[in-house]
């Protein structure tokens, strides 16, 4: 009974251990890690039940903060939700995530989960495309309100943002810098639909793409980490990345399961 006592009121110390997990965010990095660790096939199903595995992911506690931060200062009263990724451009190793604003109230994973319309974001993929097809960044167009007509009596009538138009020639460069949906629209019909869905594919994005005239303004929904790895091989110089969670996988006893 003495020793009982004596062990009862000994003060313990645990080392590093936090006593409150301060994201709010990070659980979506772990789901997001488990669910790429069902997909590597040379990694016995058998482990994945009985456990003994160690895994070694990309995760940088910097970048998760960073995000948590951003979340906390933009949308703390609103009831927007968000997908928000951190990755580093030459590895496409994943350093953060967020599929939501708080994991507490919704464990649904935007950023591996959802699609969701990309908007202009499409517009350097047309550009691109356009380099490749004999535009220049001196290529003109004339932005003015304009309707597009089709067969069967079908029209278009896209407009810029504010209603805002040069009402004259402007440059590819200009038009990538102001975002004028009306040069987008005619370099993507000049082109053909089906150029801008080509060249997407090219760069790693494998949603279904429709080649309708509106694509070029970004109708159409992509995941996010899609669109990171595209933005990637923008970022290192044509060179395609592949965003991963995982980087390595060791059994109990050291052997390597996989590398990636």
């Amino acid at each position: 009974k003495s020793e009982k006592k004596d062990a009862l009121n000994v003060e313990l110390t645990y080392a590093g251990i936090k006593s409150k997990n301060r994201s709010s965010t990070a659980m979506f990095y772990q789901d997001a890690v488990i669910d790429e660790l069902k997909r590597i096939d040379n990694i016995p199903k058998s482990f994945l039940k009985t456990g003994g595995l160690k895994i070694y992911t990309n995760f940088d506690s910097k970048a998760q903060d960073a995000i948590d931060s951003a979340i906390n200062k933009f949308l703390t009263n609103t009831e927007l939700e968000t997908a928000i990724v951190v990755m580093d451009s030459k590895t496409g190793k994943i350093l953060g995530i967020a599929g939501g604003k708080d994991y507490n109230s919704s464990q649904f994973n935007r950023v591996t989960d959802s699609k969701r319309q990309v908007g202009s974001t499409m517009k350097p993929f047309l550009y691109y495309s356009a380099l490749e097809n004999g535009f220049t960044s001196t290529t003109t167009f004339t932005s003015e309100k304009t309707t597009f007509t089709f067969g069967n009596n079908k029209t278009y009538s896209p407009k810029n943002y504010g209603n805002l138009y040069a009402n004259k020639p402007i440059t590819l460069a200009t038009a990538l810098s102001y975002s004028d949906n009306i040069f987008a629209v005619k370099t993507h019909l000049f082109l053909g639909e089906e150029s801008l869905v080509n060249f997407a594919k090219r760069l790693g994005i494998n949603s279904n793409l429709e080649p309708i005239p509106s694509l070029a303004l970004g109708t159409e929904e992509i995941n996010i980490l899609q669109m990171m790895k595209a933005y990637g091989t923008f970022a290192s110089y044509g060179n395609k990345v592949n965003p991963h969670f995982i980087n390595k996988v060791e059994d109990m006893n050291g052997n390597i399961l996989y590398q990636y």
